[in-house]
């Protein structure tokens, strides 16, 4: 006697196996059977199979920039059917005193990009929850699956309240202000700036040196972290190109550990001033 496994497909492809034990003359004859009665093509599955599955974290500080005070927490569930269906299940399970979530889209970009939106997701949500299904055209489902993108929940005012990348987990964000009178010596300078950092589960690191108001023939000419000893430790830009644009390098868990537990700092260097023109120290 021959063992077969039947399973019952469900949405969303899960299964349910049961085992019955029959003869293999019984076994052919049934196969043959369902071949010809379904087809045997799963185009025929009414309800379709999950080709692609994302389990995301949505969180406020991944938004960029971030929002001070903004502690929204939210995970995504989203299956792709090889119809084109996206189905999505979304629940918060932290949001921000006085937020509720809003419209939801999926955008290209990577972790510091604020990049196009490709799909809306439909409905609305209840008591911090939204689920659903929606069409994904082919074209841009295929988009999704083979570059940068990331779903983004909108709040009130239509600002972003959370944020998660769809390929890899965000597991460090850095908005930091950089100004002239944390150089050592203090410089009295116009310019300000911002470093934005999000470093991924790969220790890929995503990065935007922001600087304005630099004085009039003036030019910016670096930006690194550095360790407290003054090691360099990274190197985010090497001349004016790379400021005021999203960037990426390869990381390490050396850089993030010092980023989350050392007095570590970044500075921006100019023609004019060679030892910084603006300064933030973290710690």
């Amino acid at each position: 006697m021959a063992s077969v496994k039947i399973a019952y497909h469900y949405q969303f492809a899960f299964t349910k196996t049961i085992t019955m034990r029959l003869n293999p003359t019984y076994i052919f004859i049934m196969l043959l059977g369902a071949c010809t009665f379904m087809g045997c093509d799963k185009e025929d599955h009414p309800e379709g199979f999950v080709m692609k599955f994302w389990n995301v974290q949505l969180s406020g500080a991944n938004v960029v920039p971030s929002s001070e005070g903004n502690n929204s927490h939210a995970y995504a569930l989203l299956y792709l059917r090889d119809d084109y269906q996206l189905y999505y299940d979304i629940y918060f399970d932290s949001l921000s005193k006085g937020s509720s979530p809003g419209v939801v889209e999926i955008r290209m970009g990577n972790a510091i990009e604020n990049g196009e939106t490709i799909l809306t997701l439909d409905g609305n949500f209840q008591d911090g929850k939204l689920k659903g299904n929606v069409d994904f055209p082919k074209s841009l489902a295929d988009s999704a699956i083979n570059n940068d993108a990331y779903i983004t929940v909108a709040g009130a005012g239509n600002g972003a309240l959370a944020r998660g990348q769809l390929a890899k987990e965000v597991v460090y964000t850095l908005d930091l202000p950089l100004t002239g009178d944390q150089v050592v010596p203090g410089v009295s300078t116009t310019a300000t700036g911002t470093a934005y950092l999000r470093i991924t589960e790969d220790f890929s690191v995503y990065f935007a040196i922001d600087c304005k108001n630099v004085p009039a023939g003036e030019t910016l000419t670096g930006a690194h972290l550095h360790s407290a000893t003054g090691d360099m430790l990274f190197n985010f830009a090497s001349g004016p190109a790379d400021f005021n644009v999203p960037k990426s390098g390869e990381g390490s868990n050396d850089i993030l550990n010092a980023l989350k537990k050392d007095a570590v700092y970044i500075d921006v260097h100019s023609d004019q001033h060679p030892d910084g023109l603006l300064r933030g120290n973290l710690r």
